[in-house]
Order: structure tokens, then C-alpha cells, then sequence
């Protein structure tokens, strides 16, 4: 864990963060689809759909249409949350679209469970954006306030 928290360089509140439980996301993605309709889908059947959300978030963010694919991005992992990229991608969409709060909680959400072998560059920049969103004050609260009221 030192090695790591050494690696990406977060502070030790955001290092906090690695107690807290996959569940922590307690808002629920926004209807792409209906979670009702996902729950008879298979591992396959989910990650295929998951990809098709991703493609289209992709063309999303190339029109600029951030909030939009913030969404699709969030759906996508509601299908597949072991993919923790899509937290990242979450995160970049909802900040260029302008929604700190929901940036910052898939921010700290990625710093949590992202994987250091896979996502080196997206921890890194995850961890500037959090930076830049505690020194803006976008945010209803700051990051360092969130991790302290949780620990």
C-alpha cells in the first residue's frame, strides 16, 4: 500500500479512501437502460452491452456532449463494475461537463479501486483533477472534508 500511495502520490486522506467498499457509489446510474432489464443479462450479454454504451459515450465526448456520455459511461459500469476505468471515464466527462460533485465522488471512487498496473496515467491524472477541484471549490464539499467525515 506504501509503495503505491508512493507511485501515484495521494495524500494520506485520499488514501483513507481504501477502507471504504465498492458500495460507496450511492447514487444509481442515470436510465440508458433500466437496471430492471439488466438484472437477466449474462456476463457476456453485459459486457457486450457495456461496450456498445462505451462506443457511443466515445461519440458523445467527440461532439462535446459531456454530460451525455458521463451518463452512458455510468451505465456501462453499472453493467461491469470490476471495470474500473469507467469510473475514470465518469469522472473526466462529468468534470468537462461541469458537475464537480459527481467528478470528485468517481474521482476518489477511482483512486480507490483503480488498478496501478493498468492505470498508471488515469491515476495520475485523476489525482491532478482532484487537486484542481479542491482548488476551485466547485465542489459542494472538498475531497479532504468528504474522506474525514467518512473516516
Amino acid at each position: 500500500m506504501f509503495r503505491l500511495m508512493h507511485l501515484i502520490r495521494i495524500p494520506l486522506t485520499v488514501s483513507l479512501t481504501l477502507a471504504l467498499p465498492v458500495t460507496t457509489l450511492a447514487r444509481q446510474p442515470l436510465a440508458v437502460t433500466t437496471p430492471a432489464s439488466n438484472a437477466q443479462l449474462d456476463e457476456d450479454e453485459r459486457l457486450e452491452h457495456a461496450k456498445k454504451l462505451y462506443v457511443a459515450a466515445e461519440r458523445l465526448t467527440r461532439r462535446g456532449k459531456w454530460a451525455e456520455a458521463a451518463d452512458y459511461y455510468e451505465q456501462a459500469y453499472y453493467l461491469v463494475p470490476s471495470k474500473h476505468g469507467f469510473a475514470h471515464k465518469v469522472a473526466v466527462a462529468a468534470y468537462e461537463a461541469g458537475d464537480c460533485d459527481r467528478a470528485q465522488e468517481y474521482l476518489l471512487h477511482f483512486l480507490t479501486y483503480g488498478d496501478s498496473d493498468k492505470h498508471l496515467d488515469e491515476l495520475d491524472e485523476a489525482q491532478r483533477l482532484i487537486e484542481e477541484i479542491d482548488a476551485s471549490g466547485c465542489a459542494s464539499q472538498a475531497s479532504w472534508t468528504k474522506l474525514n467525515a467518512v473516516a
